[in-house]
């Protein structure tokens, strides 16, 4: 079998946060050379059905200074159903729609209550595509990410610890060939998975853990090895051609006395015992991660999350969680768009009036020279044919401040006006606006007539009504009387 799953990478720093049980879980961890740098973690008992869990957990965050970078939610192998599938095709859109089809008929519930997420791990003899299919309850993964939200934990992602799982192995064992077992023990569940030269094709959930173990004794453990030799024989049952030749112990397991020694007998395979921080080149200095995995706690899918983040495909988001967040990212598009918006009109601003400077003193300099020239007089002379072009301009524009005061002077308390437009060269005004009623406009009209610079008042057009505003809409056209005076 071929695989597509890439080498676990950990490209930026990450918080992982995992509640599973009676355990909360939280790890900061930064690439290294080799593995994963953990700069913080803390892991504490909790109270899961608690009123005062998302207090807990927000106390938590702040109190023990987690960064705000990128934070993803591992979402405990018990809250999800993985079901792995051979399907007879290598065509990704081929591939989705038989994903979707099967996320129906692999749970009791209805489509519209699950949510679901796939990865492709593999192309295996005969073009058939293996891929792991994880289904999660909508209203668990809604309550999970409220409770998120109520802690001030603002999630980047929400993946499996399945998949988790997966990437610690690959980070942990990159060159692993053959059938593998991996038994990952937490404090009050475990996970079974065989892995075939490095891709997972099986996985099952015990609700047996540590603390069960630690308290049943030896005959505790002999029924843990058989549920977990029943695992190993669903899995050859399941996938023709794969036997586990060796199996690892991690997390909370390595720390319960003689748990190896009865899976040996059991299985009659060699049992290796791992730590959940093998792939861990650097530890916190308050709380070393053995002791945490001395209470039997599994640190495993939030350490194989950390190292693996530049390879992780499952995610679950809530549709109400990810309109949300398209709403606020088109936010931020339109925030930043304003800025650059205002920034350039600034800029512009800032452009001009250095260029107005720059001319006035450019003009200053030169009227300082032509001072001190004998070309004075041909530079007044220039000037007074630009003072005289200006006084023309400026007594056309008071023919229009005339207009307007005229056209203010003859206009009736209901009319608003919408658009005035002059055309000197028509000397003509159109003038369009709404009024309360049909008689004011007529005494509009009637009171521009009997100005001295308005002739030829009419209307141009039928006047109507605006069913919205109730008023009449109409456009008037005026001539001007001669040349606009003083």
């Amino acid at each position: 079998m071929s695989t597509e799953t890439a080498r676990p990478s950990a490209t930026r720093p990450v918080t992982v946060v995992e509640i599973s049980g009676n355990w909360l879980k939280m790890i900061h961890a930064e690439p290294a050379k080799r593995g994963i740098a953990v700069s913080r973690a803390h892991v504490t008992r909790i109270e899961p059905n608690g009123e005062d869990l998302a207090a807990t957990v927000h106390e938590i965050y702040i109190g023990q200074k987690f960064p705000k970078s990128l934070i993803v939610g591992c979402l405990p192998r018990q809250m999800v159903t993985v079901r792995m599938l051979d399907l007879p095709s290598t065509d990704p859109d081929e591939i989705s729609d038989m994903v979707d089809l099967q996320s129906a008929a692999q749970t009791p519930y209805s489509r519209e209550e699950v949510v679901f997420d796939y990865r492709v791990l593999g192309v295996g003899p005969g073009g058939y595509t293996k891929v792991m299919l994880a289904i999660v309850q909508r209203s668990a993964l809604r309550e999970r990410h409220l409770l998120f939200e109520q802690a001030g934990i603002d999630l980047d992602q929400m993946c499996v610890s399945s998949e988790g799982l997966l990437n610690w192995l690959s980070a942990t064992r990159p060159s692993s060939s053959g059938g593998l077992m991996l038994v990952d023990v937490d404090a009050s569940s475990s996970d079974c998975s065989v892995f075939a030269d490095g891709c997972l094709v099986f996985t099952r959930n015990i609700q047996t853990g540590a603390d069960d173990l630690r308290k049943g004794g030896q005959r505790g453990l002999s029924g843990f090895a058989g549920e977990v030799r029943r695992s190993l024989e669903m899995c050859q049952s399941d996938v023709q051609g794969v036997s586990a030749k060796h199996v690892i112990v991690t997390g909370g397991g390595v720390a319960v006395s003689g748990l190896a020694d009865a899976l040996s007998v059991e299985l009659g395979l060699p049992v290796e015992k791992v730590g959940s921080t093998a792939c861990v080149t650097r530890e916190p200095h308050e709380i070393p991660l053995a002791e945490i995995g001395a209470q039997g706690v599994s640190l495993t899918s939030v350490v194989g999350v950390a190292a693996g983040q530049g390879n992780m495909v499952l995610g679950f988001l809530p549709d109400s969680v990810r309109s949300r967040r398209r709403l606020l990212e088109r936010a931020r598009r339109t925030a930043r768009f304003a800025i650059l918006m205002m920034t350039l009109s600034v800029s512009l601003s800032c452009c001009a009036s250095v260029s107005f400077y720059l001319r006035w003193k450019h003009l200053n300099t030169l009227k300082e020279q032509t001072d001190e020239t004998s070309v004075v007089a041909e530079r007044v002379q220039e000037m007074r044919g630009v003072i005289h072009e200006v006084h023309s301009r400026a007594a056309t524009e008071g023919g229009v401040i005339r207009q307007l005061g005229e056209l203010h002077a003859g206009t009736p308390e209901g009319i608003a006006y919408e658009h005035v437009e002059t055309d000197l060269s028509k000397h003509q005004v159109a003038l369009e606006g709404t009024g309360r009623s049909i008689g004011e406009i007529r005494e509009l009209i009637k009171n521009l007539d009997a100005s001295d610079l308005f002739k030829e008042v009419k209307e141009d057009g039928p006047t109507t009504l605006d069913p919205t505003t109730h008023r009449y809409r109409f456009r008037v056209l005026c001539k001007l009387e001669g040349e606009a005076k003083e």
